[in-house]
């Protein structure tokens, strides 16, 4: 029985109410007719019914056929029992519940609330109070620490009277825009980059019109990466300095950081080694002043500085064992990641533990194929640790990079059904979502491992379409080495 929506089925109307005339009066239902009617809907397989629990389910069809029924002709009606199931779950559990069990009760609410027509309500009370816990640096439960992509995708989803083009009636202007880039965010994390580039322009358009440089300056930023994984460069730089400029104006300190970074990123995959270099460094220097118990980038921010002081290294590794030729790269970004992990464990934060496991990975790996060693513990232990995190984490835009450094790990120790089912699932993810950048270095990986002169051939072809200057000292290292080269 819910408290207030299915009284009347079993319960004596109380106070004045039982004074009130009714066109049919009512009685409360006998439990014996009750579980008998229950007994022959569940023989006729329209209804399925829990005797523990007491749950009721109806057939889908016939729920759908109900909703459509009541919704088309009484649309009052319809609101209010939405209204009182949206009220009945939002108050069954903790206001901050544990774990995506947990939850399901407030993501559920969401979907009532919107059907309800309590839109905003259900957006500030529920969703990113209670499910996201706010959305500042300690917010963002569901995601960060839970991994919940999908499940958050579905609660954006019931905002949208038209995914993800037109919003609900009723949501502020604010609201909206947040909303579009909260749908773009997951979308890109679940492997849809192509579906998240509409509402992430609608929504950055709209915080720019508003003069939400902070938010515009977020936005864009996240814009940058979108076109980044879309294999789109030369956009990515542009933004990303759409974004400093924003973060600039709004003197958050926090977003001038992130923007520098994500602008430095999208230059060292273009390959302006320097620019990339100074960006990194000057967004440190700005993180050690805005927190200096934190001096060191971390984080998404991190892993890319990382990344690029590990690039030497990294080419190295590829070439052969050289004695000592990178070695000290790799110690220095291993102490740096080491530190960084320190940090954010505590949080919970799970992509971020992921992408310090892959760095400490990639450390590892590199220094053993320098020194002439096949991979060792240490190389062997992170890795999994790293491809593990990022599965945990939901987002498949990261997780072919901790699948192409466990196939390189792998072919170094022999295991070449691994290799090859690491670079499957890179390859499916890369080429379901579009992840041209993903595609090039799956293909120059492949290449490398294999000798593959077709796949040499493939990853010339992205990396010449995308500007991918990154990745042209090591395409021209493996066409030397395989005799292709220009």
């Amino acid at each position: 029985m819910i408290k207030g929506l299915t009284d009347a089925l079993f319960l004596q109307p109380k106070g004045w109410f039982k004074f009130l005339k009714r066109p049919r009066p009512t009685q409360p239902i006998p439990p014996a007719k009750w579980n008998a009617t229950l007994k022959r809907l569940q023989d006729l397989r329209l209804l399925e019914h829990d005797p523990d629990t007491g749950r009721l389910d109806a057939h889908p069809l016939l729920r759908e056929y109900f909703a459509a029924t009541l919704s088309k002709n009484q649309p009052e009606a319809w609101q209010e029992g939405h209204r009182r199931l949206y009220q009945q779950l939002k108050d069954s559990v903790p206001h901050h519940p544990e774990g995506l069990t947990g939850l399901q009760a407030l993501y559920q609410a969401v979907v009532h609330g919107c059907r309800a027509g309590l839109y905003q309500e259900a957006l500030n009370e529920v969703y990113i109070s209670r499910i996201l816990r706010g959305t500042g640096s300690d917010g963002f439960y569901s995601t960060k620490k839970l991994g919940a992509i999908g499940a958050d995708l579905g609660a954006v989803a019931c905002f949208f009277t038209e995914p993800w083009q037109r919003l609900a009636p009723g949501l502020s202007v604010g609201a909206q825009a947040w909303l579009l880039n909260e749908a773009a965010t997951r979308l890109r994390a679940l492997g849809r980059l192509a579906e998240a580039l509409e509402p992430i322009r609608a929504g950055v358009q709209m915080r720019v019109e508003q003069k939400a440089w902070k938010n515009a300056a977020a936005i864009y930023s996240n814009l940058s990466e979108l076109q980044l994984s879309l294999g789109h460069i030369a956009l990515a730089v542009a933004d990303a300095e759409r974004s400093v400029d924003y973060a600039d104006r709004s003197g958050d300190a926090f977003f001038r950081i992130v923007s520098r970074t994500t602008l430095a990123d999208a230059r060292h995959q273009q390959g302006e080694w320097e620019a990339a270099r100074h960006g990194f460094a000057e967004a440190e220097a700005m993180q050690a002043e805005r927190q200096p118990e934190y001096p060191l980038l971390y984080s998404l921010q991190g892993f890319r500085y990382g990344e690029l002081l590990l690039a030497e290294a990294e080419r190295a590794a590829w070439g052969g064992a050289v004695e000592g030729e990178g070695s000290e790269a790799c110690a220095q970004v291993a102490q740096r990641a080491a530190q960084t992990l320190k940090w954010v464990e505590p949080q919970d934060w799970l992509l971020d533990i992921a992408l310090d496991h892959l760095t400490l990975a990639r450390c590892a790996l590199y220094a053993d194929l320098l020194h002439g060693r096949p991979p060792g513990e240490d190389a062997q232990q992170h890795t999994e640790a790293a491809v593990a995190g990022l599965r945990q984490a939901g987002d498949q835009d990261e997780l072919p990079r901790g699948l192409l450094t466990r196939a390189w790990l792998r072919h170094c120790l022999d295991d070449l059904p691994g290799t090859q089912a690491d670079l499957a699932e890179a390859q499916r993810i890369a080429e379901r979502g579009g992840m041209k950048l993903h595609l090039a270095d799956i293909a120059l990986t492949r290449a490398r491992l294999f000798n593959d002169k077709d796949a040499l051939k493939k990853a010339r072809v992205l990396i010449d379409e995308c500007g991918y200057g990154r990745r042209l000292p090591e395409l021209e290292d493996a066409e030397r080495r395989l005799g292709q080269a220009r």
